[in-house]
């Protein structure tokens, strides 16, 4: 028995005066809000029968929360079934935020109180001859319900739940009512989402399946997007089965310049591209995903702005499996194109230099007429790779057999002079070998001889000197630094660590020849030797005869992973050269030089990831360090 001790004289707090006053204003009784904190069914019971009455139940907080929307919020379950047994009005009484006490026990992640309040809504007694029509109605009343943000229960219940039961528990539940389904299901809320996006986007498949079944029912998204474009950004491969075979037309929507084809195409989502390329092959022909889309304007100019197909946004993101999908349904997509400047996805897989995706069309026998296929200003992919001065690509396009190499442009450039008007790489290696490559396919005789190279930035000294010289200085140079590096590793090898043994049973053998730290040595100064070798030979290789396309990236590439090899390996061999000499007696002294070492090694690793960084600063001193002194100079004469 619960022990309730009130008073009645009107003067005291917990009399009905207490309601009008100023303290707590127009909101609920103090005892009533106790009562709905502790749970207290004797006080509710006490508070409603004798104290104040029925009345006191319409009481709510200042936020407009009634005595279940607390009970709720604490989950109080005997207490909420005695509050709404006592008023069932309390179940579609809604707080300041439009919200029902179904809707905040959905918030609150409360499934068991949310089941609850469904059932006492659908099955609670009144006083009427029709009970079943009256209590479905009264459950009805109370799921339509909206917030201020125009959400129902399905988007609480879709949102807030981990997982798709209690959803399902409802659609059931409204399946007899088609009125009350269709309002559930084409509510769209005020941040422009449908129960059916969300549904989506939480990768609720059952649920996405109830609700097509529903005639009518919202699939729409925020900012004009469809479920469709939805589940593709989910990865829900489910859902979109279930969307194309219910509504198949969202498949051709192109919302914010984007299909849900290009979509998949941009998420790299192979099995989505199989799944729309097998049931409309024609969808390959629709275009989106354009850079270039209009922003700031209307919806209708953002998506005829799209000018990507599919196949070639993949080619423009190197998608090469993607890619040969969409080539397997439809053999031409590769050539539907409406983009301003009219190039192809050749031009578009050289721009992004996505070299496999340039081997895969040059290698594919349906995708040859794109070799030659000038783009709005006579540019044929050989010229978009000329100017970047990509030598890998312009040896790929050079290679095959139907590349047009005397090919101009409406400038009347060829490849030669799109390279040649590359100021911003004049003097680097890169420009080097594409002058070098695309020089010896070009017959100079073909130029135009009143062409003024020195127009472009470059004379033809400084062509000669670039061309000629530049491979001979290089390789003489790493030549000389290789044959030294050979000759220390050769005499290393004889002038073994520790010396010969001088007993007669080991006579001629190294002294250290059974550690582990003396064979590393002996490993790593035979793999340093033989790298530099390497490298030497390579040199000379690189420079016999005037023919210079031998000297290509792809020597030089070796030169450098060899060299890289070599200084590691030799200093390898000096450490443990050191460290099997001075580890029996100087222990200390060993281990100070191998961490030395390790760290000139990090070094070493730093210093070759970054080379061109590093050469950049070198070319600012060249640059920089002239002009300073010539200025300090003229100012200080003296």
């Amino acid at each position: 028995m619960v022990k309730i001790e009130l008073t009645t004289d009107p003067s005291s707090s917990g009399s009905c005066a207490a309601v009008n006053n100023p303290l707590f204003g127009s909101g609920m009784h103090p005892k009533l809000l106790e009562a709905c904190r502790t749970s207290n069914c004797g006080l509710l019971d006490y508070l409603c029968d004798h104290l104040v009455g029925p009345d006191i139940l319409e009481d709510k907080t200042p936020y407009g929360n009634n005595a279940l929307h607390l009970a709720v919020t604490l989950g109080h379950g005997t207490y909420a079934r005695k509050l709404w047994l006592r008023e069932p009005s309390l179940l579609t009484s809604q707080n300041n935020d439009g919200e029902t006490p179904l809707i905040t026990a959905l918030m609150a992640g409360n499934k068991s109180m949310a089941k609850a309040l469904i059932a006492a809504a659908s099955s609670m007694e009144l006083p009427d001859h029709d009970l079943e029509r009256l209590a479905g109605n009264r459950m009805c009343l109370m799921l339509e319900m909206v917030d201020t943000c125009g959400q129902n229960v399905l988007h609480y219940v879709l949102r807030n739940m981990p997982d798709q039961d209690l959803a399902l528990h409802i659609l059931d539940k409204v399946r007899q009512h088609q009125d009350t389904a269709t309002r559930l299901s084409t509510k769209v809320s005020n941040y422009g989402e449908s129960p059916m996006h969300i549904a989506c986007r939480r990768g609720y498949s059952d649920v996405v399946e109830k609700l097509l079944e529903i005639p009518g029912s919202s699939d729409e998204g925020p900012r004009n997007t469809t479920a469709m474009h939805t589940a593709v950004l989910a990865q829900q491969a489910e859902i979109v089965n279930k969307l194309l075979k219910k509504r198949p037309h969202l498949a051709s929507r192109v919302c914010n310049g984007e299909t849900p084809l290009t979509l998949a195409v941009a998420t790299n989502n192979l099995e989505m591209v199989e799944i729309f390329m097998t049931h409309d092959p024609s969808l390959a022909y629709i275009n989106g995903g354009s850079s270039d889309a209009i922003v700031f304007g209307s919806q209708r100019e953002l998506d005829e702005s799209c000018y990507h197909s599919p196949f070639m946004l993949a080619a423009s993101l190197g998608r090469v499996d993607i890619a040969k999908e969409i080539a397997y349904h439809c053999p031409d997509s590769a050539f539907y194109c409406t983009a301003p400047d009219r190039s192809n996805a050749l031009h578009e897989a050289i721009k992004k230099e996505h070299l496999k995706m340039v081997d895969y069309l040059l290698q594919t026998p349906q995708f040859q007429r794109l070799i030659n296929q000038s783009d709005s200003g006579g540019k044929l992919p050989l010229h978009c790779a000329a100017s970047m001065c990509n030598t890998e690509l312009i040896r790929s396009l050079l290679h095959h057999k139907a590349q047009d190499c005397t090919a101009v442009t409406t400038d009347n450039e060829n490849a030669v002079d799109v390279v040649c008007t590359k100021n911003d790489l004049c003097r680097t290696r890169k420009w080097n070998d594409a002058y070098n490559l695309l020089s010896h396919e070009i017959n100079f005789a073909t130029l135009d001889p009143t062409e003024n190279r020195a127009k472009k930035g470059i004379s033809k000294e400084e062509q000669k000197e670039m061309v000629y010289f530049m491979p001979h200085k290089y390789t003489t140079n790493t030549s000389l630094v290789a044959m030294l590096i050979a000759a220390v590793t050769i005499v290393a090898a004889f002038m073994v660590p520790g010396g010969y043994s001088r007993d007669i049973s080991d006579r001629n053998l190294a002294l250290f020849a059974k550690k582990a730290s003396f064979v590393v040595f002996f490993i790593s100064d035979a793999v340093a030797m033989c790298s530099s070798l390497a490298v030497a030979f390579l040199c000379i290789l690189a420079t016999w005869g005037e023919d210079l396309e031998i000297y290509s990236v792809k020597y030089k590439a070796w030169m450098q992973r060899l060299m890289l090899l070599a200084y590691i390996m030799t200093t390898v061999a000096f450490v443990f050269g050191l460290y099997t000499v001075l580890s029996p007696k100087n222990l200390w002294l060993a281990l100070l030089i191998l961490a030395l070492s390790c760290i000139l090694l990090l070094i070493m690793s730093l210093v070759s990831g970054n080379l061109a960084v590093l050469e950049f600063f070198f070319r600012l001193r060249n640059v920089f360090l002239p002009r300073c002194r010539s200025r300090y100079n003229s100012l200080c004469p003296g």
